[in-house]
């Protein structure tokens, strides 16, 4: 009689959209990507074409439909505050976005190319100042009102 011998494996899964197929025999994942040298080079996305910047967003994002409105509200941004609020908004609703990830530099660079209205105060460290005051107003809001996260401003 033979014995069967079987592999224990762990798969962890942190968020996103994953299908266990137990059976499969094998796997494909392709990943089209700008090389990180070019920032604003387009890259096609379905129907639409993005920026580099827009697509690296994209990863923060779990509804297409908040994606198409977040690069909305930052495409309307006049300055660098709006564009905090806007951060702020996303923080809100989106788990990837934590406290902690919205004031990383590799983050708030991704900002000021999907804002071109804002040409004034788009430093990384300007960003983060008012991202971190915005954040702070919106949790100063919702403990006085009593409740939860602000949905929109």
């Amino acid at each position: 009689m033979e014995e069967k011998t079987h592999s224990d494996i762990t798969v962890n899964i942190y968020g996103g959209t994953v299908q266990i197929l137990p059976n499969a025999t094998n796997a494909e994942q392709h990943i089209y990507a700008a090389s990180p040298t070019e920032s604003s080079s387009p890259i096609n996305n379905g129907d639409e074409t993005m920026s580099d910047a827009a697509v690296r967003l994209k990863l923060y994002i779990n509804k297409v439909e908040d994606f198409q409105g977040y690069l909305n509200m930052l495409a309307a941004c006049s300055t660098a505050k709006q564009i905090a609020e806007v951060v702020a908004v996303m923080s809100d609703r989106e788990s990837r976005l934590t406290s902690e990830e919205i004031c990383r530099a590799k983050f708030i660079e991704l900002l000021p190319p999907l804002a071109p209205k804002v040409t004034k105060g788009i430093t990384i460290d300007n960003l983060r100042i008012h991202i971190y005051n915005a954040v702070n107003a919106r949790k100063k809001i919702a403990r006085t009102l009593g409740k939860g996260p602000i949905q929109s401003i």
